[in-house]
């Protein structure tokens, strides 16, 4: 795909960054986004995502699976799906004022870091919070893809966001090597 003269101009702004540039624009023309969750941090990443040139859609197979849902069963199948597919799935979780966005791509997978369920739907600020930071971690996949997965807690009470990567060996499901 080559970016024409509209698309230059309506994507300048983010052409003209050196971790997107041309070629990382046409990634994310080019990419989907399958975001789950009705409230509203699943509908303003969707938004942040859609204004990013990506295509998203409500569910279903996509480049990446971005779970807002909740449900602990849905989440954890939507995430094996997404790694026998071999792409990244990403699980939001929210309880008061801290919330949790896991990235998994590669290893370790979604059987060998637990994710914890929404206590409920986050609410602003807390929502547009990590709406954002669930849609920046969909761009991150994209624009520069990982061999681990990262989790990150965003704590409002504290104004802290945590990162640390995941690695590790895997289990059965991720982590067998080939003789």
């Amino acid at each position: 795909m080559t970016l024409g003269e509209r698309q230059i101009e309506r994507w300048a702004r983010q052409i003209i960054l050196p971790e997107v540039g041309g070629r990382g624009q046409v990634r994310l023309l080019e990419a989907t986004a399958a975001v789950v969750g009705a409230g509203g941090a699943a509908r303003f990443a969707a938004d942040l995502l859609t204004r990013a040139g990506i295509r998203v859609q409500d569910g279903g197979e996509a480049d990446v699976t971005l779970d807002f849902s909740g449900d602990d069963a849905r989440a954890n199948a939507r995430g094996r799906r997404a790694r026998d597919a071999r792409r990244p799935f990403i699980a939001v979780s929210a309880r008061a004022d801290v919330a949790d966005v896991t990235t998994l791509v590669g290893r370790p997978c979604v059987d060998c870091v637990p994710l914890a369920a929404a206590a409920r739907e986050p609410e602003a600020p807390l929502a547009l919070a990590v709406g954002a930071l669930a849609a920046g971690e969909v761009l991150r996949v994209i624009l520069m893809p990982a061999g681990v997965g990262r989790a990150q807690t965003l704590d409002l009470r504290t104004g802290s966001l945590a990162s640390r990567t995941l690695a590790g060996p895997g289990c059965a499901a991720c982590g067998a090597t080939s003789s």
